[in-house]
């Protein structure tokens, strides 16, 4: 298994990218998160990588953080879920934001992503709710600012997957998290943060 890539960037493409490893090319198929992290051409680059191999085909991902990789991962395992879809998935939203779609059940979300429809989406939630949670920038942005009130992460975590279930975006109910914790100086419970986040949005 071919766990990580160090080499020069000699070319690069949205969804792809040769890597120039000791003489060697390899050719490693990437998200376009990964693609914005990328260097300039003929620098040296990083990836994490994961070996696709089936009967009829052998290809090479690559990732720039972990995050990204596990994700993948987390999809490919999700029968109907191939590489291309993973891959589109990553390249339409960060990982936070599919991990806050999938704990929060938001269909609409995944279905925006090209091949997933509403059975895909639904199988996507049931299988992954229990592996994925919300980013821990989401859940632990209490005490980022000094002055902020220090919460308990169950307190914050009920009230993120409260602003899900109520239908709110992922970004949306973020900024709204974001803008009531590092402006308090008190102690809130989930409900009085979801009060206060319902008036922000």
């Amino acid at each position: 298994m071919i766990a990580f890539l160090k080499g020069k960037l000699v070319e690069k493409h949205p969804t792809r990218i040769y890597v120039d490893v000791h003489g060697l090319g390899y050719e490693v198929h990437i998200p376009l998160s990964t693609f914005d992290k990328l260097p300039d051409m003929n620098e040296d680059v990083y990836l994490l990588t994961h070996f696709y191999v089936r009967e009829d085909a052998q290809r090479l991902f690559g990732f720039s953080t972990a995050g990204e990789k596990e994700m993948f991962l987390f999809l490919l395992g999700v029968s109907g879920i191939g590489p291309s879809i993973a891959l589109a998935a990553l390249s339409g939203g960060s990982v936070s934001d599919l991990k806050m779609a999938v704990a929060g059940g938001q269909e609409d979300v995944l279905t925006a992503i090209p091949g997933i429809g509403k059975k895909t989406a639904a199988r996507i939630i049931v299988e992954l709710k229990d592996k994925v949670k919300p980013e821990s920038e989401l859940i632990n942005i209490m005490g980022k600012k000094k002055g902020s009130a220090v919460m308990e992460n169950s307190v914050i975590e009920d009230a993120v997957m409260a602003l899900l279930s109520l239908g709110y975006k992922p970004n949306a109910a973020r900024q709204a998290l974001e803008k009531i914790i590092n402006l308090s100086n008190e102690h809130m419970d989930a409900e009085a943060l979801v009060r206060a986040a319902l008036r922000q949005l």
